[in-house]
């Protein structure tokens, strides 16, 4: 079927799907003129869309989000799916591509549509909307990174059970756009990441400036250790190779990385690779090479859905939940608050956490991420250190009798609420078949808060062979 043929049939396929709408009880809500809902959404089989106003500054910047929503999609063992689109702006399209992968999975597609009037510029889409005019870094709000978790709020606001991460592919500008996005921050509950053919690369060059590198973000703002333990596939069609391509960026940072996009992608792999070698750091990226396709969104998407949802069972992690959790204050030192559904550390007023694993079952670790679920975010670092013994219980711990602390693990940014991830790698290959206690604590006045065992969010720590 050629394109043209092609582009009548989806629009046919998304014409009928909002007919669909309008005879549900939602009709009475204000619609746009492609049938989408203002600041809703009511998730029905099938096609939809809704217009979602972002939080920050990009409130008057109008994100069209479309979504397929497949008959077997369950919510307690399937994936949701950001599909990301290209320069041309067609998320539609997206939602297309991924459609049979949907059906064939039981996956729900989510594919925002950063539209031309609103995010004209490669600047406000594929590079994030990072910096504003005069160069400067924007908030963290203001991203338009930040309008995919805030969008995955709404989907599993809806959906009782949802997945509480997300995969994203893109393909060319999407790609760029997925790329920056994994390197840029450790807050984001992203699975797997998936890029196709990006025309060029954020580099984690601490002597350039973004979007070349990273040198204009504080040491702390990056944290290349999740980064690298992250899983992130680079997708590239090995026939993507023209160094005269449309819309081809031709700038000193995309040149120094090769002629064209496949030697790019390429360059950037191997870049990343022996600078997580050379710092030491666990390194979970992927190279997927496609033979046979060139610069081609439907070419390259089977590849992307082959890595997200027919992931091998080596891949998926092994979770494990606490064995117990607690914190201790000292304005009430022999009280117990092992049986609260909220973890607490603070520096001032001296609050500090104990989370326990039993890690007597593990044999083989390759990579292990601590994941918390972050409400009260805190501006300050936080220490985590292992605690000197585990004779301690949930429901006894207090102030007064908590053990002390032995050797300093890591220093944690807990600067964004929601998903916050922590590279425990090397001290739990250390500790394969025993019973750890990680002891969180501060020296900062600014708390950090995040979600215990007893909660419906609880901490896990993901062990990758």
């Amino acid at each position: 079927m050629d394109s043209k043929a092609m582009s009548l049939l989806s629009w046919m396929v998304y014409v009928f799907g909002f007919s669909l709408l309008t005879l549900s009880p939602i009709q009475a809500l204000e619609h746009d003129d492609q049938g989408c809902l203002s600041d809703d959404v009511n998730f029905d089989s099938g096609h939809g869309c809704w217009i979602h106003h972002d939080l920050g500054e990009n409130r008057d910047r109008p994100v069209r989000v479309w979504y397929y929503y497949p008959e077997n999609f369950s919510t307690g063992s399937n994936q949701v799916i950001f599909a990301m689109h290209g320069a041309n702006r067609d998320a539609t399209n997206a939602i297309a591509r991924w459609q049979p992968f949907a059906d064939q999975y039981g996956a729900l597609i989510i594919a925002p549509e950063f539209s031309r009037l609103h995010y004209p510029k490669a600047a406000d889409y594929n590079r994030g909307r990072v910096l504003n005019s005069n160069g400067d870094l924007l908030p963290f709000s203001d991203w338009t990174y930040a309008s995919i978790e805030e969008i995955f709020d709404q989907v599993i606001r809806l959906i009782p059970g949802a997945p509480k991460r997300y995969s994203i592919q893109g393909h060319s500008a999407g790609g760029q756009f997925v790329q920056r996005m994994a390197l840029l921050t450790d807050n984001f509950r992203i699975k797997s990441a998936v890029t196709a053919n990006p025309g060029w690369y954020l580099l984690p060059d601490r002597n350039d400036r973004y979007p070349c590198g990273i040198a204009n973000f504080s040491k702390h703002a990056i944290d290349l250790k999740t980064a690298y333990a992250r899983n992130l596939v680079i997708t590239l069609g090995t026939e993507d190779n023209d160094p005269n391509a449309p819309l081809l960026n031709h700038g000193s940072c995309a040149e120094m990385q090769g002629s064209n996009r496949y030697d790019r992608g390429r360059f950037f792999y191997e870049y990343a690779r022996k600078d997580a070698l050379n710092r030491g750091l666990t390194f979970n990226w992927k190279l997927v090479e496609v033979e046979g396709v060139g610069h081609s969104a439907n070419g390259m998407v089977k590849a992307g859905a082959n890595e997200i949802l027919s992931e091998p069972e080596k891949q998926r992690p092994l979770v494990l939940t606490p064995t117990q959790d607690a914190t201790v204050k000292a304005n009430y030192p022999n009280s117990n608050y092992g049986l609260r559904d909220t973890l607490q550390v603070d520096g001032q007023s001296e609050k500090t956490t104990y989370i326990q694993f039993d890690l007597r079952g593990v044999t083989e670790v390759g990579a292990a991420i601590l994941r918390v679920d972050v409400t009260d975010p805190s501006s300050g670092l936080q220490l985590l250190h292992e605690a000197n013994g585990n004779q301690w219980s949930e429901t006894g711990l207090t102030f007064s009798n908590q053990p002390g602390v032995a050797d300093l693990i890591a220093t944690v940014n807990g600067s964004h609420s929601g998903d916050l991830s922590i590279d425990l790698s090397d001290f739990i290959h250390a500790r394969m078949g025993e019973i750890v206690t990680l002891v969180f604590s501060s020296s900062n006045a600014n708390g950090l808060y995040f979600k215990s065992r007893e909660s419906t969010s609880p901490p896990t720590l993901e062990l990758y062979h």
